[in-house]
């Protein structure tokens, strides 16, 4: 049984990890899902890898058997 792949972010870094599982045949594009504020940056990842994709982070996480924070550092949330 595949698991699912959740990435959260789809920048550069998400995009050559996609790239290298697909090409890798670790999973099939079905079992990939990624999210991203920017519709227009996950509308090209669909079309290129033929994956799921959401700008809800999460759905991401609660769909994902494993989940990828691809977020630059600066753009994490500080907690108090």
């Amino acid at each position: 049984m595949e698991k699912t792949i959740g990435f959260i972010g789809s920048g550069n870094m998400a995009n050559a990890m996609i790239a290298g599982i697909l090409k890798a045949k670790l999973v099939s594009a079905s079992k990939i899902i990624s999210s991203d504020p920017s519709k227009s940056k996950l509308e090209e990842m669909q079309e290129k890898y033929g994956i799921t994709i959401t700008t809800n982070n999460c759905e991401v996480a609660s769909k994902a058997d494993i989940l990828v924070l691809s977020v630059k550092p600066q753009f994490y949330r500080a907690s108090n």
